[in-house]
């Protein structure tokens, strides 16, 4: 057995920093994992100081990846002969639950950061549980002990424990709370020291800061609702850290320890106020609580946030992550009281020394326009993860003034006011001073986002036209660009607010000047803020269109312009707005359109495009912007069919490279974009060659493809609409060429023959061949028939083999797929009796049929069984015996769903189509009319489970008293979706997708069956003829009431379906 050497990992992981060593050693740690030791023995070469930093560090990092992957029991596999999935053994955790908080108090912070998560991942497996005791004894130590340099370590494991439950519901918290007990008093003594300490102890203050913030942001502990004097001891230790001032020397950076534990527990305070105040009725037990939390403890701390604005009002540093929450924490006070009457004597100087200079233009904005546009965007738009949403603090100002001017009387008037006085004072020189222009965009911005306010006032509301007329428009045309940009975001404010209504001349100025950026500005961020306006304008303000309309094709060029460059999604969706709303004029330019956005897509995902060195943020907008250009793509599409169908041959070539790149480029995360584009292209009863090429495309892929099963899924209902093509297209239909059949084989043979778990796939694959094989009766080559035969079958009998071990879960979908290969074969039978036979023993048919009987429940299975058992007996008359009860089991359902039909059809409640079972009630008077009616109807069409089933769960229901043999009805069936470019009753194509593919959808037949057809696959009349041929007297005379009863009905009905059709061919000229 393999040894854990210490000393060949510590080469292993330092010849992994080297890039020439770095895969051979990789290899080599890969292969030890699993050897019993080797991951305590790699938490040891993290703590030895002896080893260098960087190669611990390796060793934290590898250690980390390790525990996170491989610490959680796995689920073992249930089918014999797979392999187990590895854990770690109990031995080895129990060695690293014994070392790992120790490990943490003598790491150095960037080991520490690597172990912290393995704590997390460790307390979450095993806490409460074999850690239950051991971390909170291990914690405490740590936390008691007065050495300064292991305490960094100890909170940041107290943090990791408290990271688990942070979001965890109360019930899951009592092993916590129980642990809490005696750790929150250790805290809070640390919290103490750390700020007795000042600022050399900054770090300590941080971390204790956010491990009681972790405790307390979602839940209220009982500890402390409990025991009112040990919150305001919190809040008092809290309130410490804001109420110290910042020394001479520390930095003027938000990521500095100091200044972020003022942010927490600016951030827990906030918190505290804004779920435990009186507002909130859901996080606490005792409704007094938060009325008294807000009298007593709220009030010094909204003076403590008073007094750090005071701060940045004389222009002193303040970290703009801590004005966020300070902000915040005056907005939350506006809904009381209490602390309104603190705050509203500070509320005009808030407004001019604090919200105003943060919402003005500022120095660091001009750089970074300058230096990078896109990022300017990106930043000030506030785009990132939500983690990390307090990185400006003027979105704060801008919710306490919104908030306040809605909540408070006079507020709307003073910031009224301010903004009118300032605006005027620099309407001279706003376009020659910069200081000016800068102002003078701060108070319009304040203006604008108190828009809506402004609007729903009375008093204000009239003013709202001579503003935009005197004030807005014109400074669309400034020559500094973020006045212009200012006026766009103006614009769309206004227009977007509820109730605003403007003059016909007002509204076209507006749409005017958004028009005139678009298509003339330099400034990529101008023409952002005034795309939106645009769509602010088509959402809100319909009166713009006519302005827009002659301008629509040059203002798409521009927006894929502006998407190009900043990969943004909100663009897209202007764009798709914009092209919708003027399809019908702007038509023609849909194949240009459309191969803009293509190009823009393979930009994004070519194998010129540079995608290293790219943060997470800025890939995942990549990623939104790829699948927000294809679903674009299939708007537009969806648009050119419905208004010039014609023109959507020329979008076919544009539309299957798309597909073929992604399928080249094998861009699996687009697949599902790329299914709906193709089904859109196949939605019609004719098709072009051009769309034909999919077949091929998707053969190839499945062919060359190791991970093809979902592909096939997805794109199941377009080789499903391939299938059923009208041969009346120019493409024809599925034997227009000799090569679309093999492919469409190729296929399902494939699926059918792969082990694999999704049962979906395989079952979408039976169903294929089987509506292949109804839909061209006489017609497929006979080898085509025999290795669709063949892998049914094989797929069958596998199936029936591995449905004794599997679960009844999966034992059902099982079933599913034994099911559907039944009807392939069964289909092959009806059609092809003598090759089947010849493939297929007729005995394991049978055999087969009475499996599955129980699932075999709509009207299209037990016609199809029908027709086919009528063929085997043409040719097996000694199976008489034991198919006739199989036949007339069959139509005693048959029975009831018809009359099921009929019932429905004479309420007005269904239009032709299947039913699965009926109720078995008795015949009433009146019934047997509408019985002969759907009689006759019935076999106008051939074999078609596309009828419409929309009654066929509520027939099912009903089919226990008439079948018992039959079981629970299974779900619906959808027939395929077709259309002739007309509007298609579901806008979005795919929404039903799951249900297109699930049992029972089978053949549409686009040509009219005549009168032979339908009395040649009628059902009634095949078993008239069959069963006396095939049945001696004394068999027929020995059958028991019921099914003699049966029996009688079915000849009944033939000979009535006869003398129909006889009526019907005279009547003919």
């Amino acid at each position: 057995a393999a040894m854990v050497e210490p000393a060949k990992i510590v080469l292993a992981l330092k010849a992994t920093l080297n890039p020439k060593q770095q895969r051979e050693a990789e290899v080599y740690l890969d292969s030890m994992k699993k050897i019993i030791a080797f991951c305590p023995t790699l938490l040891d070469i993290v703590m030895w100081p002896e080893v260098d930093i960087p190669v611990r560090q390796a060793g934290a990092v590898y250690l980390k990846n390790t525990i996170n992957r491989f610490w959680r029991e796995r689920a073992q596999p249930e089918e014999p002969g797979e392999p187990l999935q590895f854990s770690l053994h109990e031995q080895d955790k129990a060695r690293i639950r014994a070392s790992l908080v120790q490990a943490m108090l003598l790491a150095p912070e960037p080991l520490r950061q690597q172990l912290k998560v393995c704590v997390t991942v460790a307390a979450q497996s095993d806490f409460p549980g074999r850690w239950s005791e051991e971390l909170p004894a291990q914690l405490a130590a740590a936390l008691s002990a007065d050495i300064e340099d292991q305490v960094p370590g100890a909170l940041s494991a107290l943090h990791a424990l408290l990271k688990v439950f942070q979001y965890a519901k109360p019930d899951r918290r009592v092993p916590l709370e129980s642990a809490m007990a005696t750790l929150l008093p250790l805290l809070h003594r640390r919290l103490l020291l750390a700020v007795a300490g000042g600022f050399p102890l900054a770090q300590q203050q941080c971390l204790a800061a956010k491990a009681f913030h972790a405790y307390t942001c979602t839940s209220l502990p009982p500890a402390l609702e409990a025991d009112r004097g040990l919150v305001m001891q919190w809040t008092e230790a809290l309130g410490s850290l804001l109420r110290a001032a910042p020394p001479p020397d520390c930095p003027q950076s938000d990521d500095h320890p100091w200044w972020r534990a003022r942010k927490w527990a600016a951030r827990s305070l906030l918190n505290w106020l804004e779920r435990f105040g009186s507002r909130d009725t859901l996080c606490k037990r005792d409704p007094s609580f938060g009325d008294w939390y807000v009298r007593t403890a709220a009030g010094p701390v909204l003076q403590l946030a008073l007094e750090w604005l005071d701060r940045f009002a004389r222009r002193e540093f303040v970290p703009q992550r801590l004005l966020h929450q300070l902000l915040n924490y005056l907005r939350a006070g506006l809904a009381y009281a209490h602390l309104w009457r603190l705050l509203k004597p500070h509320m005009r100087q808030l407004l001019a020394a604090v919200c105003f200079p943060l919402l003005c233009f500022t120095d660091d904005d001009a750089e970074l326009w300058d230096a990078d546009p896109v990022e300017y965007l990106r930043v000030r738009r506030h785009e990132g993860d939500w983690e990390d949403v307090p990185a400006g603090a003027d979105l704060a100002a801008e919710e306490l003034l919104h908030e306040a001017c809605a909540k408070r009387r006079h507020v709307l008037d003073w910031c009224v006011a301010f903004c009118t006085d300032a605006v005027n004072a620099t309407s001279a020189e706003a376009d020659s001073n910069d200081a000016a222009a800068r102002q003078r965009d701060g108070a319009l911005r304040i203006l604008g986002s108190l828009a809506d306010l402004l609007v729903s006032r009375p008093a204000y509301a009239a003013g709202v036209e001579s503003f935009m007329t005197s004030l807005a428009l014109p400074m669309a045309a400034s020559p500094r660009p973020f006045l212009r940009a200012r006026a766009c975001c103006l614009l769309r404010q206004f227009a977007e607010a509820r109730g605003a209504a403007f003059e016909p001349a007002t509204l076209s100025g507006m749409a005017d000047a958004v028009r005139l950026r678009l298509l003339d500005e330099p400034e990529l961020p101008v023409k952002m803020e005034a795309a939106l306006a645009l769509e602010a304008l088509i959402d809100h303000q319909p009166g713009a269109d006519a302005v827009l309309q002659p301008h629509a094709a040059p203002i798409i060029g521009q927006l894929l312009d502006a998407m190009r460059r900043t990969v943004s999604e909100e663009l897209n969706t202007v764009l798709c707005k914009v092209f919708l709303r003027h399809a019908k004029h702007i038509g023609p330019l849909a194949t240009s359109i459309v191969q803009q956005l293509g190009d823009a897509f393979t930009r994004l995902h070519g194998e010129d495009a540079d995608t290293a060195g790219l943060d997470d943020a800025v890939e995942e907008d990549r990623m939104l912007l790829a699948m927000g250009l294809l679903d674009t793509l299939a708007d537009v599409t969806d648009a050119v069919r419905r208004s010039d169908a014609r023109l959507l041959s020329q979008l076919e070539p544009l539309l299957i490279n798309i597909v073929k790149f992604i399928f080249d480029a094998n861009l699996a995360e687009f697949h599902e974009q790329a299914a709906a584009l193709a089904h859109r292209l196949v939605r019609r009863r004719t098709l072009s060659p051009t769309v034909w090429q999919l077949l091929s495309i998707i053969g190839a892929y499945i062919a060359r493809d190791g991970d093809f099963v979902d592909t096939f899924v997805e794109f199941v209902a377009t080789l499903h609409c391939l299938v059923t093509a009208s041969s009346d297209g120019s493409g024809g239909d599925l034997l227009a060429e000799a090569s679309r059949p093999a492919q469409l084989l190729a296929i399902c043979e494939r699926i059918l023959g792969e082990d694999t778990s999704c049962e979906e796939a395989q079952e979408g694959a039976a169903r294929l061949l089987e509506t292949a094989l109804l839909q061209f009766p006489g017609r497929l080559d006979q080898g085509f028939v025999q290795r669709a035969l063949t892998a049914a079958a094989k797929r069958m009998e596998l199936q029936a083999a591995s449905a004794s071990a599997q679960s009844a879960a999966a034992s059902i979908a099982s079933e599913d797929v034994a099911l559907a290969c039944l009807r392939v074969c069964l289909a092959g039978l009806l059609h092809w009796p003598e090759l089947a036979l010849s493939l297929l023993p007729a005995e394991q048919l049978v055999a087969s049929y009475e499996r599955l009987h129980r699932r075999l429940v709509c009207l299209h299975d037990r016609r199809l069984c029908v027709l086919a058992f009528c063929s085997l007996l043409s040719l097996r008359p000694d199976l008489a015996k034991p198919l006739l009860p199989a036949l007339l089991r069959l139509f005693s359902g048959l029975r009831a769903s018809y009359r099921l039909k009929a019932r429905l059809e004479a309420d007005g409640d269904c239009s032709d189509g299947d039913s699965s079972d009926g109720e078995g009630e008795s015949e009433e008077a009146g019934d047997s009319s509408r019985v002969a009616a759907a009689a006759v109807a019935a076999p106008q069409r051939e074999l078609d489970s596309d009828e419409d089933e929309a009654f066929e769960d509520q027939s099912a229901a009903e089919a226990d008293q008439t079948d018992a043999g039959l079981g629970d009805a299974i779900g619906n069936g959808v027939g395929d979706q077709v259309d002739d470019g007309q509007d298609s009753a579901d806008p979005n194509g795919l929404d039903n997708l799951d249900d297109l593919v699930r049992p029972p959808f089978s053949t549409r037949l686009e040509r009219p069956l005549d009168a032979a057809d339908a009395l040649r696959l009628d059902e009634f009349l095949a078993v008239s003829r069959t069963v006396p041929a095939v049945c001696p007297p004394d068999a027929l005379a020995a059958l028991d009431a019921e099914a003699a009863s049966c029996l009688n009905y079915v000849l009944a009905e033939a000979e009535s379906r006869q003398r129909q059709a006889a009526a019907n061919s005279a009547s003919l000229p």
